[in-house]
């Protein structure tokens, strides 16, 4: 059988990533997938074989720290030898068609990548749902099948020719916030949403993972966006600070996702939505008086580990 798409996940030991691996090996095209999965080592992944059996091919990238994720993204990316590249999270689990109906979206030339509906995979706290709805509510339900504007950078299939396109950029635009859909859009790239390939995603549902979260997450965000900007729309957009909160909840609100959603929420989602709002505008504030810091560092144990903070 022929190796058609790669999917690129990142993580420190296989022990992180079983249950993705149980899930690409769930797929119904999964003797069609190239799992490519970029570790320190071989010997620190600890890869167990027969989780994967039945996957068309396993290739372990060793890249050296993992940590922050970006570089080793970009590596795995590289490494991937299929047309179609999916640049998955250790925290997210593709039903077992969803990468056969991502496939099949993409067998025209019309669209550069395709997003698939996210689902809240622990939705019996208010916290899981205050943080799906400021950062993938987009692409959850309601949505039918039709061209996109905005593409997440994870969690999505990709041409894998177009980001190789990119060069040594790469590695930079796969940090959150720099605006990958945004330069792919630039050179003419479509994208589409198939709401029938579903994805169940892990979201923070506890407050001491919440509060840096939100915050970092905010910051790692705010230090991407502001990398070409000049100084003085630095110092407007902290002159601005109070009203950030007011605009990430205000659309969260506004949306047709949390309009769609809202009578089953449980209590208390919109007033940590809110709390959110204001933690990620702090981040975002935080960035744009003193950059980014160790942010993708301190980012990354919420990103890798996230079934610690559920």
């Amino acid at each position: 059988m022929t190796l058609t798409l790669s999917y690129v996940v990142v993580t420190d030991t296989f022990a992180t990533i079983r249950d993705v691996v149980r899930a690409v090996a769930a797929q119904t095209i999964h003797d069609q997938i190239e799992l490519v999965i970029v570790c320190s080592s071989a010997e620190e992944l600890a890869l167990d074989p027969k989780a994967s059996e039945g996957i068309g091919a396993v290739r372990v990238i060793e890249a050296g720290p993992v940590i922050p994720l970006s570089p080793p993204r970009a590596i795995g990316v590289r490494a991937a030898t299929c047309p179609l590249v999916f640049v998955g999270e250790t925290h997210s689990y593709p039903a077992p068609d969803c990468m056969e109906r991502l496939m099949t979206a993409l067998a025209s030339e019309e669209y550069a990548a395709v997003m698939p509906m996210i689902v809240n995979g622990n939705p019996d706290t208010a916290l899981s749902w205050a943080s799906i709805m400021l950062t993938y509510r987009h692409w959850m339900e309601p949505t039918a099948r039709a061209g996109i504007d905005v593409l997440s950078t994870y969690n999505a299939c990709f041409r894998r020719q177009l980001l190789l396109d990119f060069g040594d950029e790469l590695t930079e635009l796969f940090d959150y916030g720099s605006g990958l859909d945004q330069r792919l859009r630039r050179n003419g790239a479509r994208f589409l949403i198939e709401p029938a390939a579903r994805l169940s995603h892990l979201n923070v549902a506890t407050f001491n993972g919440f509060v840096p979260d939100r915050f970092l997450g905010g910051r790692f965000w705010g230090s991407a966006r502001m990398r070409p900007w000049p100084v003085t729309r630095r110092l407007l957009y902290l002159a601005g600070a109070p009203l950030i909160p007011a605009l990430i909840a205000g659309k969260a609100l506004r949306s047709r996702q949390w309009i769609h959603h809202r009578p089953r929420l449980p209590r208390g989602t919109a007033l940590l939505l809110l709390i959110g709002a204001i933690l990620t505008a702090a981040g975002e504030v935080a960035a744009y008086a003193a950059g980014r810091g160790k942010t993708p560092i301190q980012l990354a144990e919420y990103e890798l580990h996230r079934s610690r903070y559920i």
